[in-house]
Formats: structure tokens, C-alpha cells, sequence
């Protein structure tokens, strides 16, 4: 229930963004333009008001409007909103395509640090709905780093912030991390107390919200009923989708000791999901509804809720599973694209270093026949040259020296975050052996996100017991994994998996 909870925090912070970009701009720009400006912020009313099939109608309008003038902004607007659009309704690839669409305005968007920032939040807010974790940490952090280059921060960019923060404690509530989740609660928190928009309200009932959920696990029942109450009381008369996760919230609460108080909070949530048509919420209510309706003996009803979950979530996976699939393919083809354009640069490098020799070789020709003519002349010319070599070797050697430092030092910190079994190891492996990837799918592009894991652990070193301790797995089920590694790999049993995996083209040994 709480992966929902994204879904919505983020209209707020992009309406008002939007709205003060407009009244800026707004002297500057041609009719036709303030036109589309004046939709933009039509529209971004209905994205904080949850009516995405109003916005779909009006995005459409937008792009047609935007694509007669080659108004690049109306462009990557119209397709960011129809992205939210798709992913509210549950159709992430469809999102992400529309994401992918905006991100090819890429001269417009240079300019514009908050639009990237909201493009590459929902990449992440898609990413995790799909439990493609590690995938949804890298674009939250990319995200980040977007905000951190406007120079002149506002209040609304400190609300950005502080829904990402919301939206990381999201996804690790969804990884069962309970303790990273609050730790980002708590900075989502400390944003939000300082400040006083009276429409913040989705951002700051989302954090009551997972702050709630924290002490509910933890079975702190009294705090997680004062911060339920909380974000129910700021979206009191407001109809939007948000406040289905705060009724289902309270309404486990109930469970607990008011099964009647119970089912009253989880129709009442139920008849909204229904309203806004969101499949996802009625799957989760119409189960927790068959559960108290068990509890009570009567089988009949509880056995009609229960079929009704058992459809619609078969439904849903069934539908997750093959989006799941299709953006998993779409990120390996990218880095296998990534591959094949770092081969073609190879072979430019190859052809460069070939014309560089050639060049020496003339110059060392000349100089040759330069010296049997001047010979005084050549020899303190080639000093001066040996002397520049010599310090050009001895400011490399510096530089090499300071790069195994830092190689060092962010060796030892994967090294623990593996260790940690840390969701953010694989993305900060990549960081530090950029090619890793690249080059494993040049010898089999049909790898899968875990398998590329595994071969991280691998690369480092670690064996199969530590693998196993380390993820939680079975030494047989590593055992195995590693066996099927082998066999894309066509590695015979006598090679050294480890360093056959450093040994690898431009891969950088430990």
C-alpha cells in the first residue's frame, strides 16, 4: 500500500514549480506560447488534483499546440505529463516511454535542472513500482544531483528535496529497510517543519504517513495512530487519491482490536479506489476486507473478496511481470549500446595511436638527419626533450599514484556495501568499474541484473561462502548460479572465474 504513496507527492512541488517559471517568463514569450503556458498550469492543477484523464486530454493538447511552434518546453511538458499520467494508472513502460521522449529535448532541458529533476524522479518512482530497485536508487540519486546545480535555491526546490527523501523511504520500506527508510523519513521531516505552504499538504501527509507505517511495524501502536490522524487531518476534504493509504493505514490499525471500525475505513478507502480507478489499492483492500470477514467465520464473503483479489491481482502481475521484463531488456540494451559505441571509439583510438607513431617516426627521421647536420645543436635540443620526458613520467607516476589511492579507497567502500548486502551496492560498483558491465555484455548480452551482481561479488573476490553469508542465499543456490554463469560464459571448470572477470578489456584490476 505505501508504494502508492509516490504516485501522488510529487504533483504539488511540480505545479508550483511550473506556475512561477510561467509568471517569469510570461512578458517575454509570444501569444501562441503564453497560450501553452496558460495550459501548463491548467494542467499541472489537475496533476495535484489527480485527474489524469483530464490531463491526458490536455497534454495532447499541449504537444499539438507546442510541436506547430517547435516549442520545446510545451514538448518535454506535454510528455512528462502524460508520463504521470500512465504511471498513476499503473502502465510504467508506457510512462517511461513518454519519459524517454521528453529527454530528447535535450537542448531545452540543459537549461532546466528542476524538469530533469522531475523526469528522472519518475524514472525512479517507475523503476521501483517495478521492484527494479537498484535501478530506482540510481535514478533517485541522478535526480538529486540535479537540484544541486541550481544556483539560487527557492523554497519550492527545498520542497523538491524533501519528496525525494519521501520517495527513497518509500522504496526502502518496500526493501523491508526499515531503519534506512525512517532515517530518510526523518530528513524528509526536518525539510518540511520549516515550511508553511498551506498546499503542501500531500508532502507532509506522506511523510506522517510513512512515519505512521515505521512505528506500526514496530508495533508502536499509539505513535502510529497519532501520525495516521495526522495526515488523515491534512487531507480532510480534499478528495484526492492519497488519502486511500492513509484510510487502509488506519483501518489496520482497527484490526487489531475493532474489526467492525475496521471494515468501515477499509470500504470507505475501497470506494475511492474505485472513484480514481486504481486497480492496485482495491487488490490490497479487497484482501484485507476477505481477511477480518474470515476471522469472523463467514466464509461466504470472505471467499467472494478473496476471488476478487486472487483475479485482480493476477491481473496486475501478470502485467508487472511483462513490463518488469521489457525495461530490465531496455536498460541491457542501453549498456550494450554503450558497448558497441566503445567499440567503434576503440577502433578510432587504434587509428589515432597508429597516425601518432607515424608522425614520431617522421619526427624521429628528421631529427636524425637534423643531427648529422647540426649535430651541437640536436644534442641540447634532445636534452631539453629528455628532460620534458622525464618530468612528464614523473607527473604521471604522481597522478597513477593518487588514482590507486582513490581506487583504494572506493574499493574498500563497495567492498562493505557488499558485505552490508547494501541496495546501492551494484549502482556504486559501476561507478567506480565503469566498463564492468559494458564488457560482460560484449561476451553474452542476454545477462540478467542478478547475474550481473553476482559477478561483482565475484570480481571481488569474494567466494561462495562469503556470497552466501553476505545475500542471505543458500551456498548450493550460489553453487548453482555460479555453475549457470559459467555455462553463458563457455568457461571450462579449469578457469578461474575471478580472473577471467578481471582479465576482461579494460577492466581495471583491484
Amino acid at each position: 500500500m505505501n508504494t502508492a504513496r509516490s504516485a501522488f507527492i510529487r504533483y504539488f512541488v511540480f505545479f508550483a514549480l511550473v506556475v512561477s517559471g510561467n509568471l517569469c517568463t510570461a512578458q517575454e514569450t509570444p501569444n501562441e506560447t503564453k497560450q501553452i503556458d496558460a495550459l501548463i498550469s491548467i494542467a499541472n492543477q489537475m496533476h495535484v488534483e489527480g485527474k489524469s484523464k483530464q490531463l491526458l486530454t490536455i497534454s495532447n493538447d499541449i504537444i499539438s499546440r507546442s510541436n506547430k511552434l517547435k516549442f520545446d518546453r510545451g514538448m518535454v511538458y506535454g510528455y512528462y505529463y502524460i508520463a504521470s499520467c500512465f504511471s498513476f494508472d499503473g502502465k510504467f513502460t508506457k510512462s517511461n516511454e513518454y519519459l524517454k521522449k521528453a529527454q530528447t529535448f535535450s537542448k531545452y532541458l540543459d537549461s532546466d535542472y528542476r524538469q530533469n529533476y522531475r523526469i528522472n524522479g519518475l524514472l525512479a518512482d517507475n523503476y521501483r513500482d517495478l521492484e527494479l530497485y537498484q535501478l530506482s536508487i540510481s535514478s533517485y540519486h541522478r535526480s538529486m544531483q540535479y537540484l544541486k546545480h541550481i544556483k539560487l535555491k527557492t523554497v519550492i526546490d527545498s520542497l523538491s528535496l524533501a519528496t525525494n527523501y519521501d520517495n527513497l523511504s518509500v522504496l526502502y520500506n518496500a526493501m523491508n529497510l526499515g531503519d534506512s527508510a525512517y532515517y530518510y523519513l526523518n530528513k524528509d521531516k526536518a525539510i518540511l517543519k520549516n515550511i508553511t505552504f498551506e498546499d503542501a499538504y500531500i508532502e507532509k501527509s506522506s511523510c506522517y504517513l510513512g512515519l505512521g507505517t515505521y512505528h506500526y511495524k514496530l508495533n508502536h501502536i499509539d505513535s502510529a495512530t497519532f501520525y495516521y490522524d495526522q495526515s488523515l487531518d491534512l487531507l480532510k476534504g480534499k478528495n484526492h487519491p492519497f488519502e486511500i493509504s492513509a484510510l487502509y493505514s488506519k483501518a489496520e490499525i482497527y484490526a487489531k482490536t475493532d474489526d467492525s471500525e475496521a471494515l468501515k475505513y477499509f470500504e470507505l478507502a475501497l470506494s475511492k479506489a474505485k472513484e480514481h480507478d486504481l486497480p492496485d489499492l482495491q487488490a490490497d483492500i479487497y484482501k484485507a476486507i476477505g481477511e477480518i470477514y474470515s476471522s469472523r467465520k463467514n466464509y461466504k464473503e470472505a471467499n467472494w473478496y478473496q476471488e476478487k483479489y486472487m483475479k485482480l491481482k493476477e491481473q496486475l502481475n501478470r502485467s508487472r511481470t511483462g513490463q518488469r521484463d521489457f525495461a530490465v531488456n531496455e536498460v541491457l540494451n542501453q549498456q550494450k549500446q554503450k558497448f558497441n559505441n566503445n567499440q567503434t571509439s576503440n577502433t578510432y583510438n587504434t587509428y589515432a595511436v597508429l597516425g601518432v607513431f607515424t608522425f614520431l617516426l617522421v619526427i624521429a627521421l628528421y631529427l636524425v638527419h637534423k643531427y648529422r647536420t647540426k649535430n651541437e645543436k640536436i644534442t641540447t635540443e634532445t636534452e631539453l626533450l629528455l628532460n620534458e620526458k622525464e618530468t612528464i613520467i614523473s607527473k604521471k607516476e604522481e597522478e597513477t599514484q593518487v588514482l590507486k589511492l582513490k581506487v583504494n579507497e572506493s574499493f574498500e567502500e563497495i567492498v562493505q556495501l557488499a558485505k552490508d548486502n547494501s541496495p546501492e551496492f551494484f549502482s556504486r560498483f559501476q561507478e567506480v568499474y565503469p566498463n564492468f558491465v559494458t564488457n560482460i555484455m560484449g561476451v553474452n548480452d542476454k545477462m540478467r541484473l542478478s547475474e550481473l551482481t553476482l559477478c561483482a561479488y565475484i570480481f571481488l573476490g569474494f567466494n561462495t561462502k562469503d556470497i552466501s553469508s553476505y545475500t542471505f542465499k543458500s551456498v548450493h543456490t550460489i553453487r548453482s548460479r555460479k555453475y549457470n554463469l559459467r555455462k553463458k560464459f563457455d568457461l571450462s571448470p579449469e578457469e578461474n572465474m575471478e580472473l577471467w572477470l578481471k582479465n576482461l578489456p579494460n577492466n581495471p584490476t583491484t
